[in-house]
């Protein structure tokens, strides 16, 4: 079987590592595979998992027409037997591609979460992946929420499937929980883009008040994007610049979380965030907003603290909570680590991934004739 990935972008967020770590935890099951990705990148994406460069195809020049003949190209060139597709840009080429060609080679797409519409371009960008998803033979969603979003979207059940994120592929599951690294601090740790949504804001407010309890606490954030500036000045209103590092993007997420007690994510959507998978391998215990996909990783109580509305006194009461009782945070961890072998590896994933590519091209008949 081969199979043609489409992308977006290859350097933008967490979907171009998930699916370089889905193409790599693959590749021993197919014939073979290539990744088409319609947004050249001017920043070198370094960890390509065990991806061979050559297999992944960049569009060369900008434009909406050098995007479609770039799409066109590694489909007529590749003559993939299923499409797996991951993005708004990418799916909706690939629906005017198939309309125009006559083209019915099976479309598997992947919903790495359902946005938050915010702007008038948010809504257009949803509105005509909409349209390019009625061009799909199964839609995979990463998380059950994901599921019940797209059924209220208007999309039939029977098109649906839930396959669950994973942790990366190459990630050693850790074989004990970690001990606290300072004794009387709680290190704490965000990792991710430092953009609208992810609500850091409230995360600080929450330091002001841990600190302010007399609870002793240290936050480092780990990534970039275009709110640090604004997230910096709000740290010195706060005045606690000697309790916050900002860290930039960091190319191992593990050696990051090895240095931390407890990961922080307070997004007000989220699909299956791979942070939170990454954080179950290492027994890093999590706090996080109760939305999106994260309950279905992190259970309340089990390995983690949910917070059951988006309010930084909340947040600071379970970072108190987790910063005065180690045995707490510890026996979190140790179920974190149970949590990671049981129900989000690799393999689990990937024959998941397979069965569903089989049945699309069973489906449609039969693998189709390479011209």
């Amino acid at each position: 079987m081969r199979i043609l990935f489409l992308l977006d972008n290859i350097s933008i967020g967490g979907i171009p590592k998930n699916v370089l770590r889905l193409a790599a935890s693959i590749k021993g099951h197919v014939e073979d595979y290539q990744i088409c990705v319609m947004h050249g990148s001017s920043v070198p994406f370094g960890d390509l998992d065990s991806n061979d460069p050559t297999r992944i195809k960049i569009v060369k020049n900008r434009g909406r027409i050098e995007q479609y003949r770039h799409l066109r190209n590694c489909i007529n060139q590749f003559c993939p037997d299923v499409l797996s597709s991951h993005g708004y840009v990418s799916q909706f080429y690939f629906s005017l591609f198939r309309r125009i060609n006559g083209h019915r080679r099976p479309c598997a797409v992947f919903m790495h979460g359902v946005p938050i519409v915010r702007t008038f371009r948010s809504w257009l960008y949803w509105r005509l992946f909409q349209a390019g998803l009625q061009d799909a033979d199964i839609i995979i969603c990463v998380s059950e929420d994901t599921r019940q979003r797209m059924l209220k979207a208007g999309f039939h059940a029977n098109k649906l499937v839930v396959i669950l994120n994973c942790i990366p592929t190459g990630v050693t599951i850790a074989a004990h929980p970690p001990r606290r690294h300072q004794e009387n601090v709680l290190v704490l740790g965000y990792l991710g883009r430092i953009s609208y949504g992810k609500r850091i804001d409230v995360l600080l407010v929450a330091i002001a008040k841990v600190l302010a309890q007399g609870c002793q606490c240290r936050l480092i954030i780990a990534g970039t994007g275009e709110l640090e500036p604004i997230l910096r000045d709000q740290v010195a209103k706060l005045g606690i610049k000697s309790n916050v590092d900002f860290i930039g993007y960091v190319e191992n997420p593990i050696e990051f979380l090895s240095k931390i007690d407890a990961l922080v994510l307070l997004s007000d959507s989220e699909g299956m965030p791979v942070s939170l998978l990454e954080a179950a391998a290492a027994g890093v215990p999590i706090i996080a907003n109760n939305v999106g996909g994260i309950p279905e990783v992190v259970r309340n109580g089990v390995n983690g603290i949910l917070v059951p509305s988006l309010s930084a006194a909340l947040v600071s009461e379970a970072i108190c909570r987790l910063a005065k009782d180690e045995n707490y945070r510890f026996s979190l961890a140790s179920r974190q680590l149970e949590v990671a072998r049981t129900k989000f590896t690799p393999e689990i994933r990937a024959a998941a991934v397979m069965e569903v590519y089989r049945n699309a091209v069973a489906v449609r008949g039969a693998t189709f004739n390479r011209q």
